[in-house]
């Protein structure tokens, strides 16, 4: 290797464009870091808005589900003729069970449960109230009224031990005589 020979302003002025150059060199390596990490940041923003989307997304959805039910329930139980709503006032259990279910079962299990309430009650589920004009083909609602044991064993519907032998009534006669008994108490004539 040779020596060469350069004057001392050269010098300099090499080694200050070299130190700039390490200068600028670093200052790119630092905005480089620094954009990673910018883009690191930016990355875990969009995933945690991603995900407070989804979260929004699902308590609409579920919101909107829950109006829907909440709807149907009211509009089914709106449909309730009056005599069959008074006649579930009087069940308890089984209103609050409909209530629980209106808003919950499909088209036809709902169907298929009002069927099932209508052949234990024997009212139709748009029976109106005494009074109001019941509808075509439906059973009149009770007043309300309801027999005590005594008048039930007075009449001697259900067979009494005290019969003394007797053959206790058919269930023809039995249904006979509460529908006499229905008739005398709601005020109409058979």
């Amino acid at each position: 290797m040779g020596v060469v020979q350069i004057e001392q302003s050269e010098l300099d002025t090499l080694r200050n464009e070299r130190d700039t150059a390490r200068t600028e060199n670093a200052a790119e390596k630092t905005k480089r870091e620094e954009a990673e990490r910018a883009t690191q940041v930016a990355e875990a923003a969009k995933a945690t808005a991603e995900a407070d989307r989804d979260t929004a997304k699902t308590a609409l959805t579920t919101a909107q589900e829950e109006k829907a039910r909440r709807e149907m329930k009211d509009q089914r139980l709106a449909a309730f003729g009056s005599g069959f709503q008074d006649k579930l006032d009087r069940m308890p259990t089984v209103k609050a069970r409909l209530d629980e279910q209106a808003g919950t079962m499909s088209n036809e299990d709902w169907e298929g449960r009002l069927t099932e309430v209508e052949e234990v009650t024997a009212v139709k589920r748009d029976a109106k109230k005494d009074g109001e004009g019941a509808s075509e083909g439906t059973p009149p609602a009770s007043n309300g009224e309801t027999f005590t044991a005594d008048e039930v064993a007075s009449a001697g519907v259900l067979g009494s031990p005290s019969t003394n032998g007797a053959t206790p009534p058919t269930e023809i006669q039995r249904q006979g005589t509460i529908g006499k008994l229905a008739s005398v108490f709601s005020g109409s004539k058979s």
